[in-house]
């Protein structure tokens, strides 16, 4: 038994198997919706029934979804199995549709930018075009066909090198495991680009961009896409880390300054302990406290969970205009050290692809 599932007003359809998620039977049929980690953590596949039956598979319960996005019918897809034909809509769906690709890159440089975090330069093979747009991201393909999601950290040009941001997570497969062992000249293979998530290059309104941690990654290239506008409309950054020693490509972002009278830095430390001349708290605060009308802005905001779930409780209260907001949820996953044992075994010539 199978259902039908229609996709922004029958733009798109595909049928799910019985106990088969939506977004499995999307992939199994070719058709494209957003979606991150697949495992229900992100948020990034989620959408709005607005006809039909359904039910969560397995038990799972959306804690990353809002009671009020609930009651207005928003389900995660990578959870949702249909219990008869459904409609969907699928948020901002005019989806940036540059051509998807699996391309084998190879590492041109792995440095340690700040504490935990990494940058990772890749370059596309000299015969390959790699297209995308400021905000998109790639799914790194390991072992077993194990996918892990990086936000592409700079603009396409014609080097052909893609450049990551790569936060070390404890008991993370590719973070804290992978990051150790590899080197220059080895090759991983991606997928991509993926996501909605991107800058609306036709608004001249004021901009906000808030990021959390390696939330910077896919804001700084939108940033400098956005600053290419020559209009003198205010351009602020909000970037809430752990400590001041999270803050990385701290040389570009002054370059920004000196040379753009209308962009404005704001880095804000969690850790109210330490020393420094910086803003200390929660990100969203600072963002309140210097802006009590959110209403003329456009703003963009990249990051950990946690940071979506604090801000989504404050920001509307200021103002926020929800279609004038654009986001992009990280999660952060692990593997066991058992799974990590065993996945080495497999050699780095499978785990990224090579042939």
């Amino acid at each position: 038994m199978s259902f039908q599932i229609y996709i922004d007003k029958g733009k798109s359809s595909f049928n799910v198997l019985h106990e088969e998620s939506i977004l499995d039977g999307s992939i199994r049929n070719g058709v494209h919706l957003p979606h991150g980690c697949s495992h229900g953590e992100c948020g990034n596949c989620r959408a709005k029934v607005t006809k039909g039956e359904w039910s969560y598979l397995h038990g799972y319960s959306p804690g990353i979804l809002s009671k009020k996005e609930i009651e207005q019918g928003w389900i995660i897809v990578c959870k949702a199995e249909p219990k008869s034909d459904l409609e969907l809509q699928i948020p901002r769906s005019g989806e940036i549709n540059f051509q998807r690709q699996k391309i084998n890159c190879c590492i041109e440089k792995i440095e340690a930018v700040a504490e935990d975090v990494f940058k990772l330069l890749m370059k596309i093979p000299k015969d390959k075009k790699f297209y995308f747009h400021p905000g998109q991201y790639v799914n790194f393909i390991l072992a077993e066909n194990r996918k892990r999601a990086f936000s592409l950290a700079s603009l396409p040009d014609e080097s052909g090198v893609l450049e990551f941001h790569i936060k070390r997570i404890r008991g993370g497969f590719f973070s804290e495991f992978l990051l150790d062992i590899l080197k220059t000249g080895d090759e991983i293979c991606i997928e991509g680009p993926y996501g909605k998530f991107h800058l609306d290059e036709e608004s001249n309104r004021p901009t906000l961009f808030i990021a959390g941690e390696t939330g910077f990654a896919p804001i700084r290239p939108m940033i400098e896409k956005r600053l290419e506008k020559e209009d003198s409309a205010p351009v602020r950054l909000y970037w809430g880390v752990p400590s001041s020693r999270h803050l990385y490509l701290k040389d570009q972002i002054n370059k920004w300054e000196r040379r753009y009278q209308h962009f404005k830095f704001i880095p804000v430390s969690s850790d109210l302990k330490e020393t420094w001349n910086g803003r200390r708290g929660q990100v969203h605060k600072a963002v309140v406290e210097d802006n009590n009308d959110l209403s003329p802005y456009d703003v963009y905001m990249a990051g950990p969970l946690e940071m979506f779930e604090i801000a989504g409780k404050v920001l509307p209260a200021f103002g926020l205009n929800e279609d004038r907001c654009f986001s992009e949820r990280f999660s952060f996953g692990n593997n066991s050290c058992e799974q990590k044992s065993g996945l080495i075994k497999l050699g780095l010539k499978r785990l990224f692809g090579k042939r």
